[in-house]
């Protein structure tokens, strides 16, 4: 599915933060087929844009702070960045910048943390918009929010990005709705994950084989952390990447 614009509060856009990018361009290059673009501008920091089939995926960057983990970020979109932003610390939340950042002419985006010390990031767009393909094969098809705090984390995001329930939500799971469009996910943090990591956001690439996808995974240099488990006729798995950084994979059919 191709996007020419994303309505406030949708995830529009994920980057991974890495302390190896050129291991991490060699592994998602390999196991996805990406195609990368490194911007030469030294201002942009040697950021890297995935592409596949001439539309734009995602996006890896060095870390700045080689001490932080290897992870992915989401984005939500936001028609009013300043206004985010103000609108987070009301309810609870923090900032981790003083003011919104400008990149060029591309948008302005924040980054904070939610009450439960997820960090989220907010872009508003002017000449990118963010992903311009998503849900296809190769690209991120659902982006999830594992907390601590699962009615916590509900209220937050609800009264900061008018997020609606969707009517397939249930006690352990709440899907979030965008202008009545399931737009991702929140659920608690699992057993094993308490303790060993505080709450994250994490993103789902779809793959058209499970199996295909792990072999290439494993022969790549990454791990497969999870047996197939199932969800309303999608299968997923639990992975990492050859520099430790948490993803996973799914596979579905297209609703005819």
């Amino acid at each position: 599915m191709k996007f020419t614009q994303y309505d406030e509060g949708t995830p529009c856009w994920a980057d991974l933060m890495t302390n190896d990018i050129e291991k991490a361009k060699e592994f998602y290059a390999n196991v996805f087929s990406w195609e990368l673009q490194t911007d030469p501008n030294p201002d942009f920091g040697g950021y890297t844009t995935a592409e596949l089939n001439g539309e734009v995926v995602c996006g890896l960057m060095q870390n700045p702070q080689p001490q932080a983990p290897n992870a992915w970020n989401v984005y939500l979109a936001t028609d009013d960045i300043s206004k985010t932003a103000e609108k987070i610390k009301e309810l609870g939340g923090s900032l981790h910048m003083e003011e919104a950042m400008k990149v060029s002419n591309h948008g302005s985006m924040i980054v904070g943390q939610d009450p439960q010390g997820a960090y989220i990031s907010f872009w508003q767009a002017e000449k990118m918009i963010g992903s311009t393909v998503a849900n296809e094969f190769n690209t991120i098809c659902w982006d999830e929010l594992a907390t601590s705090d699962l009615e916590g984390a509900k209220k937050f995001y609800s009264a900061l990005c008018g997020w609606s329930e969707n009517k397939d939500s249930n006690e352990e799971y709440f899907q979030f709705d965008v202008n009545g469009q399931a737009r991702g996910g929140v659920r608690p943090l699992s057993e094993n994950e308490k303790g060993m990591m505080p709450s994250y956001w994490g993103v789902y690439f779809r793959v058209q084989s499970l199996a295909d996808a792990c072999v290439a995974i494993e022969k790549n240099g990454g791990e497969i952390l999870t047996p197939v488990m199932n969800s309303d006729k999608i299968e997923f798995q639990a992975c990492k990447d050859s520099t430790g950084a948490y993803f996973a994979i799914c596979q579905f059919e297209d609703e005819a």
